[in-house]
């Protein structure tokens, strides 16, 4: 096993570019605070299912994020926010982890994103839930400590907890519940 993590990390060094053109001078360690609109466009579970043609679903996401650039074209980081998700409203608070990888030469400032987290909290104020993001971005830096970052994507978040259910019976029942809503994510923001 130990082996075949060594070569996978070999390959992925090596594949990455190690040795790429560095358009950019980007130093190890960035920051990056990003906002989000989360267009929603259907949600399905044990609650309910709606589209976007039943109501307006939507969302705004602010989230902090800090990268370490591995070399040219890869960065993995980790990071934490805030996330309000209505028609039928739920507040969260991501945990994930991001990486960002720019495959093209000629576009080194292009690249794509995947975010994977989970939503910590409580039924009181933030609804739990897995988070993950797939999607496209450029990044433009001014100075080696200052850029602008765009991105367009896929969101997709559940929201999980429990509810008191107590028209079907004479008592009341705690039960379980998770929904998935599929959205589409664009987002600009500000590169530290």
């Amino acid at each position: 096993m130990k082996t075949k993590l060594l070569l996978f990390a070999f390959l992925l060094f090596n594949l990455s570019g190690v040795n790429a053109q560095k358009v950019q001078n980007l130093p190890k360690v960035q920051f990056v605070l990003d906002y989000h609109y989360n267009l929603g466009i259907i949600e399905r579970g044990d609650l309910y299912n709606i589209n976007r043609s039943d109501y307006h679903m939507y969302g705004n996401s602010l989230r902090l994020s800090a990268l370490y650039n591995l070399n040219p074209k890869l960065a993995l980081g980790a990071g934490i926010g805030l996330d309000r998700y209505e028609a039928i409203g739920h507040n969260t608070l991501p945990v994930f982890a991001t990486c960002y990888y720019s495959p093209l030469t000629k576009l080194p400032r292009a690249y794509v994103y995947s975010n994977l987290g989970y939503a910590i909290g409580n039924e009181t104020h933030f609804t739990r839930g897995m988070l993950f993001d797939l999607g496209i971005g450029y990044r433009k830096m001014f100075k080696k400590h200052f850029g602008l970052n765009f991105q367009i994507g896929y969101n997709l978040k559940q929201f999980r907890g429990d509810r008191l259910n107590w028209w079907d019976t004479d008592e009341i029942v705690v039960e379980k519940y998770s929904q998935f809503r599929h959205s589409l994510s664009i987002g600009f923001g500000f590169i530290f």
